[in-house]
């Protein structure tokens, strides 16, 4: 499980990209965080509700290219 998300994090190319996963599950939250998602965020979920999420992961630095 999360088999893409540790590929993201494991790609040099790919590593600053922001990975929120969206689950029925609370369960995973800790297997999902460990294969390194940023986020984990349990459905259902108010759609407003992940834009602070989203917003402060694009503004993290290395984002946008820069390390």
């Amino acid at each position: 499980m999360f088999e893409g998300c540790k590929h993201v994090r494991s790609d040099q190319a790919l590593e600053t990209l922001p990975v929120i996963i969206l689950s029925a599950d609370s369960e995973l939250k800790t297997t999902a965080l460990a294969a390194g998602a940023d986020r984990f965020v349990t459905k259902p979920f108010e759609l407003h509700g992940l834009g602070c999420p989203v917003e402060e992961l694009l503004a993290r630095p290395g984002f946008w290219g820069h390390r």
